[in-house]
């Protein structure tokens, strides 16, 4: 247990940098910075306005998907800090860890699901077929990677929340980042791009990464000070 506690604070520390890439990335699709702009005529409602954007959406797909790829790697690293949490502190926080922990399950779902068919829908719109079966099936995929992304978060903010009640963690910064979670989760279902664009910012990108070093820093401290304790008897006679 002590060896796997001091790799609690490495892998959160990889988990926050996956997750201010993740987050700060996808800011720049979203804000057309590292992506072109949508042509004009995508607008359009029409057979040629539909092709237009998703042949633009097409080209954006690269970038779209090394988000999903790095926030693969930030949920790991949450589930696994949340899960090592609980198992240091008192055995109730084995339920709020639980949170954390399908939370990220659940997003980490809605991460592949974005990965598939970005992927689909852009050889679909950059060959010859039907531009309204693709846009459907777009349209279809994109809220079902939502649905996962919106409970996702509602479970991780409530998890978040409950590990500051139930633990002795950094409760301010913890009710912060829960809420800011909760918050998103709302966002992404009702939906509210504009404030939804920001939150994700803020969670992604501050709030998550610096929670994460902050409660994996005891845990791999404490584990450190075990283990010398653990050598040091060992080495008396």
């Amino acid at each position: 247990m002590n060896a796997a506690g001091r790799w609690t604070l490495p892998i959160a520390i990889a988990g926050a940098a996956a997750f201010v890439f993740a987050a700060s990335w996808a800011a720049l699709i979203s804000f057309e910075v590292v992506v072109p702009g949508p042509p004009a005529e995508s607008g359009a409602d029409s057979e040629a306005g539909l092709r237009a954007y998703w042949i633009w959406y097409a080209g954006t797909v690269p970038a779209r998907q090394a988000t999903s790829f790095v926030l693969l790697i930030a949920l790991v690293a949450l589930a696994v800090t949340a899960a090592r949490l609980a198992a240091v502190r008192l055995d109730r926080a084995a339920i709020a860890a639980g949170a954390v922990v399908a939370g990220a399950l659940f997003w980490a779902i809605a991460a592949c699901v974005r990965l598939g068919t970005d992927r689909a829908v852009a050889l679909l719109a950059t060959h010859e077929n039907p531009i309204e079966p693709t846009n459907s099936i777009a349209f279809a995929a994109s809220w079902l990677a939502t649905g996962f992304e919106s409970v996702g978060s509602l479970l991780a903010g409530a998890g978040v929340i409950a590990l500051a009640v139930t633990t002795a963690g950094p409760r301010p910064l913890a009710a912060v980042t829960g809420l800011a979670l909760v918050v998103l989760g709302v966002c992404l279902y009702a939906p509210i791009d504009d404030l939804r664009l920001w939150v994700q910012l803020a969670a992604g990108a501050v709030l998550v990464p610096w929670w994460l070093i902050a409660v994996a820093w005891p845990v791999s401290k404490s584990a450190a000070v075990k283990q010398v304790s653990s050598t040091s008897s060992a080495s008396v006679p």
